[in-house]
């Protein structure tokens, strides 16, 4: 899995066709870029679960709090609904509150 994200908190994510069969058992983990500056780079993990928030998708950022310079890590979590659209059309998109928005593209294969 890769992606990339901006200051405003809109994180992309590609992942491929065998990650997201392996999803369905377990988190699958990347790294994403910062747009405006690819040399800044975080952790991303993708998961299934509960949602408390939203429909589809909500994202968590570590530490917490903390300003955008010292989050290390992002956390995706993605209700069964979400993974069931995200198997029938390979893509989904939520906003996770305030300008953060999360889409998850699914690629046949990853470079």
């Amino acid at each position: 899995m890769k992606g990339n994200f901006t200051s405003g908190t809109e994180i992309s994510l590609d992942i491929s066709k065998v990650e997201l069969s392996i999803l369905e058992k377990e988190s699958v983990k990347g790294l994403i870029k910062f747009i405006e500056d690819p040399s800044i780079i975080k952790n991303v993990k993708l998961g299934l679960g509960e949602l408390e928030k939203n429909l589809y998708i909500e994202l968590y950022s570590f530490p917490k709090p903390a300003c955008f310079e010292n989050i290390s890590n992002y956390v995706v979590i993605i209700s069964r609904e979400g993974y069931d659209m995200l198997k029938e059309k390979y893509k989904l998109v939520d906003r996770t509150g305030g300008v953060s928005k999360v889409c998850i593209n699914v690629r046949d294969y990853m470079h």
